[in-house]
């Protein structure tokens, strides 16, 4: 955080103006006592206030306040919650390659088998041909069918028969039912004959 100045006696509308923009935001017990205010850029001040959030020692909040000349009032531009150097945050983002290695390692120590030693180029993956002569159809402990028996090809006797089911009358005198021939619009029985 930059140096931050005390509010002067010119400062009480920028002051009150981000303190109201917190208090649309945020619970009045959220916001602390004002930490100072800090020109970032011509026309725009940080205004800082401290947090009284339970979790959130050492951040404080900002609300960037837009205070230029000829305007009537200040004006908000944004507002956020920012970590001051205490503050708890979460740690460095560690990607997963190097987080994976980091447990194999761990892992081979606790099995006593000593290190691990990674080799990028020896790394070829699975053979082809283990992967299309798996004879027993098992992998992890479940056991796969053969596909080809389930599969199930719809001929046009089943498709004209799921059609007639559609067509059947459902609640005709019902309000809620309109036939399509009412509303002009096609049917998906119309369409698939169009299509034939």
């Amino acid at each position: 955080m930059t140096s931050m100045r005390d509010a002067g006696a010119g400062d009480a509308a920028v002051v009150a103006a981000a303190r109201a923009a917190l208090l649309e935001t945020t619970p009045d017990d959220t916001v602390g006592e004002l930490i100072g205010l800090d020109e970032v850029s011509e026309g725009v001040l940080d205004v800082r206030f401290g947090t009284a959030m339970p979790g959130y020692p050492g951040w404080s909040w900002a609300v960037y306040v837009s205070v230029l000349d000829g305007a009537d009032e200040p004006s908000v531009l944004e507002l956020t919650l920012l970590p001051g150097e205490d503050a708890l945050v979460a740690p460095e983002w560690v990607p997963w390659s190097d987080r994976l290695v980091d447990y194999q390692i761990a892992q081979d120590a606790k099995d006593g088998e000593g290190s691990l030693v990674i080799d990028d180029d020896d790394d070829e993956g699975p053979d082809e041909d283990d992967l299309l002569d798996d004879e027993d159809d098992v992998l992890d402990g479940v056991e796969f069918e053969d596909a080809e028996a389930e599969l199930e090809l719809v001929d046009e006797d089943d498709e004209d028969d799921a059609l007639d089911q559609r067509a059947a009358p459902h609640a005709d005198d019902g309000d809620m039912a309109v036939s399509a021939e009412d509303t002009g619009a096609e049917t998906g029985a119309d369409a698939i004959e169009r299509v034939r």
